[in-house]
């Protein structure tokens, strides 16, 4: 328990100088009894007429005492409130701040997947759309990366130009249940076809451009 005490004013030498020495020292004991326990004092001496403004003051000086405790404790009410809010929201923060960075994480290892093949069909191919961009990243996601560069070194290789004929590639890769780059290179040869050449039948009689200085000129017949 907190210890009390009493205050005693400047003001009160004006009210002890025409008391006897007894008489200040019941009031005082007046004072610490009623402060403490609330004890009306029965005093006999001058003392008497002294102690109601003495009381007033006391009074207002514990009215004055319990505002501030009430005040206090309201206050570390308060604040431990918002301690708590602010740990929460912390808290908060904090699991925002790990979704963030998982979000972030998985938005990076998507650009690092798809990006540099779209990097690589710009560089042989051409241009490549918005559309295109999101179709080929959904071929990436089923087939893989390797593979779908593989295709698109072929299709350069073949003089693709458009986003179509990398598709149809694809679609074709895919159509052929191929799962890897030796799968594709095994069914569908890069390069092959390339390199074929038309070849026609000579004639049966020989050089038949050394032969025509031989054959008799055509006369036109006059009519």
């Amino acid at each position: 328990m907190a210890d009390t005490y009493i205050k005693i004013w400047d003001t009160y030498e004006s009210y002890f100088e025409p008391l006897s020495a007894a008489e200040v020292g019941r009031l005082v004991l007046a004072m610490m009894k009623y402060k403490s326990s609330g004890t009306e004092p029965e005093l006999i001496g001058n003392e008497r007429y002294v102690w109601p403004a003495i009381k007033r003051d006391l009074i207002k000086d514990a009215e004055y005492i319990e505002g501030k405790r009430i005040s206090g404790k309201a206050g570390g009410e308060s604040k431990r409130k918002q301690n708590e809010a602010n740990a929460s929201k912390t808290k908060l923060e904090k699991e925002k701040e790990k979704e963030k960075d998982k979000i972030s994480s998985s938005s990076c290892d998507e650009t690092t997947t798809t990006k540099p093949i779209e990097d690589v069909f710009r560089e042989n191919i051409g241009k490549l759309g918005a559309t295109g961009q999101k179709a080929l990243a959904e071929y990436v996601e089923r087939m893989g990366d390797e593979l779908v560069l593989a295709v698109i070194g072929k299709c350069s290789d073949l003089g693709g130009s458009t986003w179509a004929y990398v598709r149809k590639a694809l679609d074709e890769a895919e159509s052929l249940g191929c799962k890897t780059v030796d799968d594709y290179r095994r069914v569908c040869p890069i390069g092959g076809g390339r390199n074929l050449r038309v070849s026609r039948e000579m004639p049966s009689d020989g050089d038949w451009l050394k032969n025509a200085t031989h054959r008799r000129p055509l006369i036109k017949k006059d009519a």
